[in-house]
């Protein structure tokens, strides 16, 4: 596989992951619209059930009055300290105005306490207590208005939940401030957002990993001979720009092109089979990595042909390394199913000079010394 290639995979799978995290966001935006809907009417639930704690609280102390255990001004007074020391959550908090739209307990703004706020605007120019009033008489609900959080100044946007309690004519109420649901609703994105980011980055770099290693297997398998493990023909094809740039850069050596042949290997199938015919490739190609260095590329070539290319100092080298291919191949015994023969191989030997000719021209050039090899009795080696 081309480094190109490689590259184009990889960037594929980049840009796939990037789709999938775009997608992922569209979906945590989603999800945010939804979970502050579904958190605003939570929020409005918890804010109903503690109001109707709080009408629990003023019905305990008016039965308390009815019965003759306290009087009607203490019964209000205990009922609304007990409210106004009651807290929940964050920013959470009861108030009671009469009916007339006097202020009679706000534990925040007590300044405004005992005046009657009936013409009192909010910054949106809503007459919320007229509201309250309205709405508490009318069996309870919501009001949706601004005002002064606890300790600041400013006004937010409020919902609460206002109750009438007819025997003493109070109208009390209790809310949330929106902000606090935005925020809540952030912190629980942010959180779900942020360990969703970690995972995906983990499954990113896993996969990236992964994915390299996959691509480089399936580079080897691509590039590599199943059976001999050696390079194919194609890559030889591949190689051959930066063979060229190799010899180029090493003008003080000489690349050989060795084209080498099992000399009768159709007999070999044709009397042992072709699985021994298998076990002669993979020894002769075991034989030619141990005694190649690093640098040579081994090649099949196709059927029982090989090619080896290497950088040698000169001529003697290159046949001194020939013949001891040769040699080693001619000694070995070889052993299948209780069979055992021994096998030649030919070689015929190019020196590729660029400027000269092409490589593909140098690698003809050593398969017609194969060839001559072979016409003059096969076991040797001929190069010129």
């Amino acid at each position: 596989m081309q480094p190109q290639e490689r590259t184009a995979i990889l960037n594929q799978f980049v840009l796939l992951s990037a789709l999938f995290l775009f997608g992922m966001l569209l979906l945590l935006s989603y999800f945010y619209g939804n979970l502050s809907d579904s958190l605003l009417q939570k929020h409005k639930d918890d804010a109903r059930e503690v109001s109707q704690i709080g009408m629990g609280v003023i019905r305990y102390f008016y039965k308390l009055e009815v019965a003759g255990e306290l009087s009607m001004a203490e019964a209000k007074r205990l009922a609304a300290n007990a409210l106004e020391n009651a807290t929940y959550k964050k920013n959470g908090y009861y108030w009671i105005n009469l009916g007339n739209g006097t202020l009679y307990m706000q534990p925040h703004t007590p300044e405004r306490v005992g005046i009657n706020q009936i013409d009192w605007t909010d910054i949106k120019g809503k007459r919320i207590f007229e509201e309250f009033i309205h709405v508490a008489k009318r069996g309870g609900g919501w009001v949706e208005y601004y005002w002064k959080k606890p300790h600041n100044s400013m006004e937010f946007h409020k919902v609460s939940y206002v109750d009438y309690f007819e025997p003493w004519d109070w109208v009390l109420g209790t809310g949330k401030y929106l902000d606090d649901i935005e925020q809540e609703t952030e912190d629980i994105i942010i959180r779900g957002s942020t360990l969703a980011t970690i995972l995906l980055l983990i499954f990113i770099g896993f996969s990236v990993f992964f994915g390299s290693q996959l691509i480089d297997r399936l580079s080897q398998l691509a590039v590599r001979d199943s059976l001999t493990g050696l390079y194919r023909r194609r890559y030889l094809i591949e190689s051959i720009p930066s063979l060229i740039k190799l010899q180029q850069r090493e003008s003080n050596g000489l690349m050989a092109i060795l084209f080498m042949d099992i000399d009768h290997f159709k007999k070999v199938n044709d009397t042992h089979g072709h699985a021994a015919g298998d076990e002669v490739l993979t020894t002769i190609a075991g034989l030619l990595r141990q005694r190649s260095r690093p640098s040579d590329l081994l090649i099949r070539y196709g059927g029982e042909e090989f090619v080896v290319v290497g950088q040698f100092d000169n001529e003697d080298a290159i046949l001194s390394y020939a013949e001891r291919i040769r040699d080693v191949i001619s000694d070995y015994q070889f052993v299948v199913t209780k069979n055992s023969f021994k096998m030649t191989i030919s070689i015929g030997i190019a020196v590729f000079i660029p400027g000269e000719e092409s490589f593909e021209k140098a690698i003809q050039r050593a398969d017609t010394y194969l060839y001559q090899a072979k016409q003059n009795g096969r076991d040797q080696v001929i190069m010129q």
